[in-house]
């Protein structure tokens, strides 16, 4: 046998549990968006050498999502990603996952207008003309029951104030509080 000598380095055996992120690929079919993703089970152990183990800055479950329109368990495949995002080897290592997958959750979408109330009194010889927004809807998304509630989101008076306004009156308004669960 060549060579008649072989060096073998040694090290400790540790496992330690790291959370799973998920990050989705590919796109839904037309009208869809993912929304929540979970693994079960949330964490996994891995066990290895001490070194490739603590080399270990994040583990991330990716999935494909091409073409999907409804609730589905998506099988996942395991990457390992070091302290400078560097894809490591773990071909030594052993993880508790099995053959568990994802389950994620597909949402409907829906475009919606947005309708503007004002409050306030114009300065005098001026009168309230009317508003326009950029954008004038937005997309939501959302389950289909309830999607079906919502025709327009509908913005309080109290956040525009035209009171003794005598020009043009621009304003950003934050809609999210506006809209349904």
């Amino acid at each position: 046998v060549s060579p008649h000598n072989l060096q073998v380095q040694i090290e400790a055996v540790v496992s330690n549990d790291f959370p799973i992120l998920v990050v989705t690929e590919g796109t839904p079919r037309d009208g869809y968006v993912v929304g929540e993703t979970t693994v079960n089970p949330a964490k996994i152990t891995i066990g290895g050498s001490e070194q490739i183990v603590d080399d270990i800055e994040r583990v991330v479950a990716k999935i494909d999502v091409t073409g999907l329109s409804e609730d589905t368990d998506v099988a996942a495949t395991l990457h390992y990603y070091d302290g400078n995002g560097n894809t490591m080897n773990v071909a030594q290592l052993t993880n508790n996952l099995g053959d568990k997958g994802v389950s994620v959750q597909m949402l409907r979408t829906k475009k919606v207008a947005l309708k503007f109330n004002v409050s306030g009194t114009p300065a005098s010889g001026y009168t309230y003309t009317g508003w326009s927004s950029e954008p004038e809807s937005v997309v939501v998304c959302g389950t289909k029951e309830a999607l079906s509630e919502v025709d327009e989101i509908e913005v309080n008076a109290s956040e525009i104030d035209i009171s003794g306004a005598s020009s043009r009156v621009e304003q950003t308004v934050d809609i999210s509080p506006y809209l349904p669960d």
